[in-house]
């Protein structure tokens, strides 16, 4: 069926083509004359949320006509590029990698906003050539943020949405460059909504953009850019089937409730990390030049979630809040009661703020010996529940220098990049709110000790042992502001470094490029913790890792309008910082046996190029192979939270991507993006499983991942699309996207030796243990529209509407996870939780360009 569809599509396309390629648009002038006078609606004017993040900055405008018309389409279901995780995009500003050092993926949040700035990157679809940086096996987009390549005026829209926000209003004011060589630009958007598509979230957000640049004379010229997105968002949770059935909406959300009759999230996030870049252009001579950026960025990001002590697990989704829970603990007679209850009664499926005030209130504690002084005693009220706020603070300082020098004798262009950066998170935690006590004090709950003394000082457990987050402070009474639970620095040096050579000739145009770099990673703990005191304060060891890699790639021009291109790559990358300590929270120790994660790709292109038709399939493979992820999770049985570590980790990536846009008369344009891929585990990592509190081993074995499936994304998507565009500057048109093959992510903890240790094969639990579920294949109708008019050639007013999924269509389920709790006795107790597509979604905006 999949294959009669793109064949129809692909005749019908090409006999078009037969009929109008040798009418109007033999004339290139022509050609311009329309796109002029006709507006191309951009995806970001479209865009009304940041939900689309994987599929990173191909979701800008482009040419590649598989990423123009999948980009938007594809990223309500998550999708993601040849299925990869998003630390094989690179994204630059400025040429400037902005790739987050610790989690490897750029945060297009810390510009969000900014449409007016970020509409017409420069892209590139999986290996290709890049002036700036040697790039992924994903892609590159490169965001030029100098103040004279924005068009000068002025730009005012206002948009509505019932997506993460309400509204946005954006203006922008660009110069251009004057007869003095100095140039300016400026934008400042905000966004915000008191509730978003999903109840209890809201959103808050104040964007600003500034880029300063002079030109002194013909071969130096100077800029300074700064930009920042502060914003504030409640989020949203996903939880399991039995919980969306219970209140009979796939949309629950289990973090808020009322607080005084207005409704209040526990989970919030805050985030400005502000970028600032000072520039240098010199030109060498009129064919070389030579870019200087030194770059930094720094501020805070932050989320908040309650946190508890001697009390009752506040959440309302907590397993033993469900009806399964009687069922499964043998008393079946009082699951009706508890399903009744969730569907009807608020204080079961909301948080209860009062409780909490209430809870903390009446808790009168006396605190010996705090804050380690003897004989100080602290009375109050101790909450039992906080508010905690979590932080990741940024601060990175770079220096990125770029040489390209152009042989004209040659027609060959010689490119190379040095990129040097220190960058250092600090890790902490403060009480963002007591909810009416006094003080927290600073103990881990965690610890598998025993906490009940025979007074009120819970400084040693009954064993002696101590449970203390930090003996530099013992017993430490925490107040407004005060770091508690653990505070640890993250800090990171990297050296990278390129040359590329690429020359066009008659038939072919050609590539090679070579990277080579440095990096090197350790902790600095700030608390010396009470499970591990020789293991959690000050430096830890530096780990060193040498990376490498070779790409290249040509083009063979058949002739003017069909080319061939073929590329190829493999490189070497250190691992994530996130993924090479045991436990950060707690102790230096890193994980054991790290090495370079190692990546190659090919990819064989045909690329299609009519003035009315243009196309383009690939054929790809690529390999990650090596790579480590940490899990941590409270472990049935052993009653402790436990880390799950995995080494020695290999995907396979292989699949096409197929994109075609062409002309059916001079006002209707069909469209086609076809995704297949075929992305699995390709081998069996090596795991083992420590025990949080005494960094015990519980187990060293295999996980038998092999064969099973990549999952996160869908593995094949498909879009098609009809755009009409009047002669009189209107146009509309609808998309239709289809997603099949997507799986959950299996979790490597499930599939081992351990975990069904205790079945035979012909167990029914042994398939649930071991199984990975696909999800449903589904479909999806997108529609948009828009007029534009323009007066006295001065003046342009736009008007654009977006409707997402327009039949409504609230069933599909885009993603989830499995639980690593669940042993094979208590899988029903701990199921799966999934995510769902946003039902009918709308983004209005106008806009007025002068």
């Amino acid at each position: 069926m999949r294959k009669g569809i793109t064949l129809i599509f692909i005749i019908s396309l090409v006999l078009c083509q037969a009929q109008t390629d040798s009418t109007r648009y033999d004339n290139p002038d022509s050609l311009d004359i329309r796109a002029n006078n006709i507006p191309t609606l951009s995806l970001n004017d479209l865009e009304g949320d940041t939900q689309g993040q994987d599929m990173s900055g191909l979701l800008q405008s482009s040419r590649d006509p598989f990423t123009n018309n999948a980009g938007y389409n594809f990223s309500a279901a998550r999708f993601r590029v040849r299925g990869m995780n998003s630390n094989n995009f690179t994204v630059m500003l400025n040429g400037v990698q902005m790739n987050d050092p610790e989690i490897g993926w750029a945060i297009w949040a810390n510009w969000g906003g900014l449409n007016d700035i970020t509409r017409f990157p420069e892209n590139g679809q999986g290996v290709s050539e890049n002036d700036y940086h040697f790039g992924g096996v994903q892609g590159y987009s490169n965001i030029d943020l100098r103040a004279s390549t924005k068009r000068a005026g002025q730009r005012i829209s206002y948009s509505a949405s019932n997506r993460s926000y309400r509204n946005r209003a954006m203006v922008t004011y660009n110069t251009g460059l004057n007869s003095k060589g100095f140039a300016l630009s400026a934008s400042m958007s905000g966004r915000w909504g008191d509730e978003g598509y999903v109840q209890g979230t809201s959103y808050s957000n104040l964007s600003y953009f500034l880029s300063l640049e002079k030109k002194v004379d013909d071969k130096h010229t100077f800029g300074l850019v700064g930009l920042g997105s502060p914003s504030v968002r409640g989020r949203s949770g996903i939880v399991t089937q039995e919980t969306y059935d219970l209140r009979d909406d796939n949309f629950y959300n289990p973090y808020w409730g009322y607080q005084n009759g207005e409704k209040r999230n526990s989970r919030m996030r805050y985030s400005h990390k502000p970028i600032v870049m000072l520039w240098h252009d010199f030109s060498i001579t009129p064919t070389s030049k030579l870019k200087t950026n030194i770059y930094s960025q720094f501020g805070q990001y932050s989320q908040t979630r309650l946190n508890f002590d001697d009390a009752n697990d506040p959440r309302p989704e907590y397993y033993r809040n469900l009806p399964s829970w009687p069922i499964f603990n043998g008393e079946p007679e009082l699951a009706p009661a508890l399903a009744d209850a969730w569907a009807n009664d608020e204080s079961f499926y909301q948080l209860q703020w009062d409780n909490f005030y209430d809870a903390n209130r009446n808790n009168l504690f006396t605190v010996n010996d705090a804050d380690g002084v003897l004989g100080l005693s602290v009375q109050g009220n101790r909450s039992k529940y906080i508010l905690e706020e979590a932080h990741t603070d940024p601060n990175l300082l770079g220096a990125n220098f770029n040489y390209v020098n152009e042989l004209t004798d040659k027609n060959a262009v010689i490119s190379s990049g040095l990129n040097i950066y220190r960058y250092s998170s600090e890790n902490y935690k403060v009480v963002n709110d007591f909810l009416g006590g006094d003080f927290w004090l600073d103990v881990d709950r965690f610890n598998n000790v025993e906490t009940e003394t025979s007074g009120n000082n819970p400084l040693f457990g009954e064993n002696g042992d101590p449970v203390d987050s930090d003996l530099n402070n013992p017993n430490n009474v925490i107040l407004s502001g005060e770091r508690f639970g653990y505070d640890y620095d993250i800090n990171q040096s990297e050296v990278q470094f390129f040359t590329q050579w690429r020359q066009e000739l008659s038939k072919v145009d050609y590539y090679a490029a070579v990277s080579a770099g440095t990096k090197s990673f350790w902790r600095d703990g700030k608390m010396r913790t009470a499970l591990f005191p020789e293991d959690s304060f000050g430096e830890s060891e530096k780990a060193t890792f040498t990376t490498g890699g070779v790409k290249a790639g040509l083009d063979y021009k058949l002739s003017g309008r069909h080319f061939i291109s073929a590329n190829m790559a493999y490189m070497s990358r250190a691992p994530l910082t996130r993924n090479s300590f045991v436990s950060p929270r707690t102790r230096n120790t890193m994980v054991g046996d790290m090495v370079n994660e190692k990546i190659s790709s090919v990819d064989l292109s045909y690329h299609l190029r009519f003035p009315n038709i243009k196309g383009r399939l690939t054929l790809y493979q690529a390999q990650i192979k090596d790579q480590a992820s940490i899990l941590t999770f409270f472990q049935e049985g052993s009653s402790t939270l436990v880390n799950f570590i995995s080494t020695g980790i290999d995907h396979q990536y292989r699949g096409l991507e197929l994109g075609l846009e062409g002309n059916v008369t001079q006002t209707v344009t069909l469209s086609a993006a076809i995704a297949q891929g075929q992305n699995i585990y390709t081998d069996r990592p090596k795991v083992t499983t420590v025990v949080d509190n005494d960094n015990s081993v519980l187990a060293k074995e295999e996980a038998f991942l092999e064969n099973y499936r990549v999952g996160r994304s869908p593995q094949t998507a498909m879009n098609f699309g009809v755009n009409y565009r009047s002669p009189k500057f209107w146009f509309t048109g609808l998309n239709f996207s289809y997603f099949a093959d997507n799986w959950l992510e299996p979790l490597g903890y499930r599939r081992t030796s351990t975990a069904v240790a205790s079945l035979v094969n012909s167990d029914p639990q042994w398939n649930q243990m071991l199984a990975q579920q696909q999800l449903d294949n589904g479909g999806v109708l997108n529609f948009f529209a828009g007029k534009s008019w323009r007066i006295d050639y001065k003046y342009y007013f736009l008007i654009t509407a977006n409707v997402s999924n327009v039949l409504d269509k609230t069933d599909f389920r885009t993603g989830g996870f499995e639980q690593g709790r669940p042993t094979p006795q208590t899988l029903d107790l701990f199921p799966n939780r999934y995510g769902y597509m946003y039902g009918r979604t709308y983004f209005l905006m106008v806009r007025f360009s002068f």
